[in-house]
């Protein structure tokens, strides 16, 4: 973590000083889980770093069927999301074959039944009124 944040901070440095990109201009989100104490400490000290929040693979399809599970993803959201006004940025990673179908040709069966499954779920979670 030390060296990527070393580094991180050379190259912002550099884009601050040559004026690339001001700097209140940018943010870096981060999942702060996946840091220690220290690292977590120095994150936030500084304000160009955001939390982002992780809805993973294993949340939404815990029984790894290639189904989308909404308790699942309820249950994980109310302990990310607390309480009722609480904001986040969220991001939502699935790599079931439901992913992998969203890669093939964009009239198969497959692609098709993916694609309304995963506007079925963000849908779902954006309605989501914990």
């Amino acid at each position: 973590m030390k060296i990527s944040i070393t580094c991180f901070f050379l190259l912002y440095s550099t884009l601050i000083s040559n004026k690339v990109i001001k700097k209140n201009d940018f943010s870096v989100y981060v999942f702060t889980h996946r840091y220690d104490d220290r690292g977590n400490k120095f994150i936030q000290k500084n304000a160009m770093f955001k939390k982002i929040d992780l809805l993973g693979g294993n949340r939404i399809d815990p029984e790894n069927d290639n189904n989308i599970n909404y308790k699942s993803i309820t249950a994980h959201l109310i302990k990310l999301y607390p309480k009722r006004l609480s904001m986040g940025v969220l991001c939502v990673n699935i790599e079931n074959s439901l992913y992998h179908s969203l890669k093939e040709k964009k009239k198969s069966n497959n692609f098709n039944f993916a694609i309304n499954e995963f506007i079925k779920m963000v849908n779902y979670i954006k309605k989501l009124d914990l």
